[in-house]
């Protein structure tokens, strides 16, 4: 033991026992404090503190006294031997000028697997590690000035194996001349972990791309390209081939034509053999994968009699070791990838490991490519028969478009006929009407109570036949698209107030109620009043016609949501059945079932009042139920919404 570490151990006895004496007066001050006056307490404090300032001298002259000792060590060879050989890591002394070898200890000769120090210091030893390029970065780092100075080497031990070293450097005195001093820790386990999950990782990585670059291929064939391509890079094999089964027969694989070769030229002979050679189920490195169904090793080809290539060849193919792998699907080889290098190597493991799930991922990708032929062969089939269909539609949407033509052709001569017909006999239905009206008046002269009879019998019939003639000119009009929308402001309350007037006398004839709902906001209506008047009167005189005795008609007014306006006719009457409310909105179509039989009508009014709202830009819904009544709402948009005359 030396003096400085005896001295260190005294010091801590010493402070060790004042501490207990401190405490044990801290505690009889505590309890004098219960006794004694301040002054006596102050006395003691005074005399403690006088105390260990004598005490914090002696530590400082300890320290001071320690200082010395660590310097003198230092300095010291002797001192210096006994520290490093007791130290449990390798440590070593180099000179700065000559870079000898000066010193190593004994732990440094076991970790250089040398029997004794001398083994180490002799000139055929040192080669190996002193003048490996890392130390010497090191020692030419503490030269420079540089401090914590720690790296990682591989060192050669005396029979050639290796071990990894974490590495410390510092500057001391050794013989009198400046020396670098190095301390060698053993870290080959730690390392070995290391390099072993950087080797994983690095297969992983490979893994991943194989699988993302096969799934990013378009073909199967550039998919075995990449892999390839990828596997040779990783493992920096030259050659890379794909043998692929045949498809009319199952037991045979033929050469691909699927290459990655770092040297052709180097390769060509070897290249040549394997693209004329088929395989078969065997003991070949191809054909053992074929049978097996799993990847294959071999160290050395040229040693391999089951090799046929290497047998078949006039001169050496340049390959030594060699591995395969299988493209599996559905359990079934349909590729086997083969690589091989001029080196002789020991198998890889972790490698073959990993190229199994290689082979998956390319089988998945085949697969793919069937199911695509498979599709392909199902699309043509269809696309033969959409072709077939197609001809066939363009056929009958001529015969359709030809058919439309001419229906478009006869309703618009039909609409033309009618308008012409209607404007034609407006004239002399006109003429009988006033003729009618002059007689049934008696204008000049009296006539029997039977010509009366007869001339208003002409006047009504004229009137009936003159409103069909002018709703039928209006129908055709909307059919041709040339009737004109007057469109100005017009204020509903009074315009449905004038329709309820039109028609509060049939009604009364008829022993209904006629009643208004008008919403207070109502806006006014940009419409053409006349047209809006003609909806209105048609449904009203609809609802009124069928509607019993004793019922109720209303009308309602509000506005949606989204600013449109909605006006609604509502009766108690017969209703319409569900399937045949289409129909009442056709032309000339009459409902002919036990509640309307007997009533009279042309059937234009839903039809005519429909094409009026839709002029409009609106539209006409009809919501019945048989035997209960009738909801008739014509809609008009919110751009026909006007909240000023103006």
């Amino acid at each position: 033991m030396t003096r400085g570490s005896a001295s260190n151990i005294t010091e801590r006895k010493e402070i060790e026992a004042e501490r207990d004496e401190a405490r044990m007066e801290n505690d009889k001050i505590r309890h004098l404090k219960l006794v004694e006056d301040k002054e006596y307490l102050q006395e003691l404090v005074d005399k403690r503190t006088s105390r260990l300032e004598e005490q914090i001298t002696e530590r400082r002259y300890a320290e001071q006294s320690l200082k010395d000792a660590m310097e003198y060590l230092q300095k010291s060879e002797n001192h210096l031997r006994l520290l490093l050989e007791a130290s449990p890591n390798g440590s070593a002394i180099v000179s700065c000028q000559s870079k000898e070898l000066l010193f190593v200890n004994r732990k440094m000769a076991d970790l250089m697997g040398a029997e004794a120090v001398n083994q180490i210091l002799s000139s055929e030893i040192k080669p190996k590690w002193i003048d490996r390029p890392e130390v010497l970065e090191i020692l030419e780092k503490i030269e420079g000035g540089a401090v914590n100075i720690a790296q990682h080497v591989e060192l050669a031990r005396l029979d050639d194996s290796h071990w990894w070293s974490n590495i410390d450097a510092g500057l001391v005195e050794y013989n009198g001349e400046p020396a670098f001093i190095l301390w060698f820790y053993d870290i080959s386990e730690w390392k070995e972990a290391e390099l072993g999950l950087a080797a994983r990782s690095r297969l992983g990585d490979l893994l991943q791309r194989t699988a993302s670059d096969a799934n990013k291929s378009v073909t199967f064939e550039e998919a075995i390209q990449t892999c390839l391509n990828t596997i040779c890079a990783y493992t920096k094999w030259p050659i890379g081939h794909v043998y692929i089964r045949n498809r009319d027969d199952a037991d045979q694989l033929y050469p691909g034509k699927i290459w990655c070769l770092a040297d052709p030229d180097r390769f060509s002979v070897f290249q040549n053999i394997t693209n004329k050679t088929a395989m078969r189920r065997g003991t070949g490195l191809v054909s053992r994968v074929f049978t097996s169904r799993k990847p294959q090793w071999i160290e050395d080809v040229t040693k391999d009699k089951k090799f046929a290539r290497v047998m078949a060849a006039t001169q050496d193919v340049v390959v030594r070791s060699g591995f395969a792998l299988p493209v599996l699907s559905q359990d079934a080889v349909v590729a086997v990838l083969e690589f091989y290098t001029d080196e002789i190597i020991a198998e890889d493991k972790a490698l073959m490991d990993t190229l199994v799930q290689v082979g998956t991922q390319l089988g998945r990708v085949f697969e793919r490519r069937e199911s695509e032929l498979v599709l392909r062969a199902a699309f043509n089939e269809i696309d033969e028969a959409n072709q077939s269909l197609e001809q066939k539609v363009r056929e009958r949407t001529a015969s359709l478009i030809e058919a439309k033509e001419s229906a478009d052709f006869a309703n618009k001569a039909k609409s033309e006929f009618l308008a012409n017909m209607s404007h034609e006999l407006r004239t002399p239905l006109n003429a009988i009407i006033g003729f009618s009206e002059i007689i049934k008046n008696q204008m000049f002269g009296t006539l029997s109570q039977q010509y009366q009879t007869y001339a208003r019998d002409i006047n009504e019939s004229g009137a009936h036949l003159l409103a069909i003639l002018s709703d039928m000119l209006d129908l055709s009009k909307i059919e041709i698209g040339e009737l004109d929308i007057a469109a100005v402001v017009v204020d509903l309350k009074q315009l449905i107030g004038a329709c309820n007037i039109m028609v509060l006398g049939r009604a009364k004839d008829a022993g209904l109620s006629l009643v208004e709902h008008i919403a207070d906001d109502i806006p006014y209506l940009y419409a053409d009043p006349l047209r809006v008047k003609q909806i209105l009167v048609n449904l009203l005189t609809n609802a009124i016609k069928f509607t019993p005795r004793g019922g109720k008609i209303t009308i309602a007014a509000a506005v949606e949501s989204d600013g449109g306006i909605v006006i609604s006719i509502i009766d108690s009457g017969v209703g319409i059945a569900k399937t045949d409310i289409p129909k009442a909105l056709e032309k000339f179509s009459q409902i002919r079932d036990g509640h309307t039989v007997a009533h009279e009508g042309t059937g234009l009014g839903l039809a005519l009042s429909n094409g009026l709202a839709k002029r409009h830009g609106g539209q006409l819904i009809i919501d019945s139920v048989l035997g209960q009544g009738t909801t008739v709402t014509v809609k008009f948009p919110a751009v026909r919404s006007r909240h000023t005359v103006s």
